[in-house]
């Protein structure tokens, strides 16, 4: 070890893997317990346990079903666990949902029975209050006949209370699924969320553990970085919140840090295929959960070109196609699914359909809609159908608002 990589008279540990390590050369147990009496070790483990600690608080003191969406994700969970598929946008059947809306903004087709999609399970109603666009009476009558129909203060009705999250890819969903199959029948859902939240914490420790192995390609001997950069991470507010809530965001957060690491790596020791295959797969993992990864695109290539050198276009050209083939391999089943489904590869439009009163907002109170319809007697539990949004319905009407017509 040279000089450069010594800090006050103490040898900053090399983690293993980092370098390679030659036939009969320490092994990893040494490598291990060396790394954990560092002081950078020490401060590592200590604040992994401060992160568990936090998070596990922070599971427990925030009401059920309060974090941002946690309703919408939850029900997709409890579509995969029970119906084995995704679940769908609520679309007018009009060109896959698309073009349902006239130059005014109105819904060309309010007949919701044609309409079709999944709604939000009847239970959740009593949380209506956390959950984007369901109209909220403090009534506990509506609890068993919650509103499905509102105008929001804007010509014409809209549908309320619908799966708005089912344009997310689904690996977080099927990574929790088995914990699900497998958590007690005698769960409530606002037990099994508790449970759902505390899963999520793996996630955001490892997204800790990743900012320091990057900080620690990137400075190796600077100590000081290596222990504020990981514990800014873990005290993130953004980060504490998205690991101790039911969403597939942390999952997104931690795969994409895993790019970010593998991009260093490279550009600090080279792009070798294996590595551009493991960048690959990371990437492809990291849009299984979360669409936005696609935004660290750019800065893949750019680091492979960098890393290989510009004028070497073979080279980068090659490990470009390994890295893109493999992502590409694992992202396509979901947006062949997906494209089949909406008709796109985003859903923006059937998005901006249901949205169209909040881009246009009336500015009057929204009178609204109760359409009655089954969505199982399972207390909203994952395990259980959450039934079908097509079932023969009735209206019940509060407001001055015209409720749908409805078949007979």
């Amino acid at each position: 070890m040279n000089a450069a990589e010594r800090l006050n008279g103490e040898d900053v540990p090399e983690l293993p893997g980092e370098t390679p390590v030659p036939l009969g050369g320490r092994s990893l147990r040494a490598d291990f317990s060396r790394f954990a009496r560092s002081t950078a070790g020490r401060f590592l483990l200590v604040l992994c346990v401060v992160f568990i600690a936090k998070q596990m608080l922070t599971v427990l003191v925030f009401p059920p079903f309060s974090g941002h969406d946690e309703v919408a994700h939850y029900s997709y969970l409890q579509t995969v666990v029970t119906e084995h598929r995704p679940p769908e946008l609520f679309r007018c059947p009009t060109d896959q949902g698309q073009g349902c809306l006239d130059d005014l903004g109105r819904l060309t087709n309010t007949d919701f029975e044609t309409w079709q999609g999944d709604y939000l399970p009847d239970y959740f109603y009593r949380y209506c209050e956390f959950i984007l666009d369901w109209h909220c009476e403090s009534d506990p009558k509506w609890l068993e006949r919650p509103f499905r129909a509102a105008n929001w203060g804007f010509p014409g009705n809209f549908p309320s209370g619908t799966q708005y999250a089912a344009n997310h890819p689904p690996l977080y969903y099927l990574l929790l699924a088995p914990f699900v199959r497998v958590a007690p029948q005698s769960f409530s859902p606002e037990s099994l969320q508790y449970l759902l939240r505390g899963l999520a914490i793996p996630f955001g420790l490892v997204t800790v553990l990743l900012a320091f192995l990057t900080v620690r390609q990137l400075f190796p001997s600077d100590r000081f970085l290596l222990m504020t950069v990981p514990a800014f991470v873990a005290f993130q507010p953004q980060i504490s919140y998205e690991g101790a809530m039911v969403n597939n965001d942390i999952a997104g957060i931690a795969l994409v840090s895993l790019v970010i690491y593998l991009l260093v790596r490279g550009v600090r020791n080279g792009f070798d295929l294996l590595l551009c295959g493991w960048i690959g797969a990371a990437v492809g993992l990291s849009m299984l959960a979360k669409t936005n990864a696609l935004f660290i695109i750019p800065a893949v290539a750019f680091a492979i070109i960098v890393g290989t050198g510009w004028r070497n276009w073979r080279a980068w050209v090659a490990r470009g196609i390994v890295s893109g083939g493999i992502a590409g391999v694992l992202i396509l089943p979901w947006y062949v699914w997906f494209y089949r489904t909406y008709g796109n590869l985003d859903a923006f439009e059937q998005i901006r359909t249901l949205q169209s009163p909040w881009n246009k907002p009336g500015g009057a109170s929204p009178s609204s809609c109760s359409i009655g319809h089954s969505s199982g007697g399972d207390g909203g539990k994952p395990g259980a159908s959450s039934g079908g949004v097509g079932s023969r319905s009735t209206a019940v009407c509060s407001g001055q608002s015209r409720c749908p017509s409805l078949p007979g």
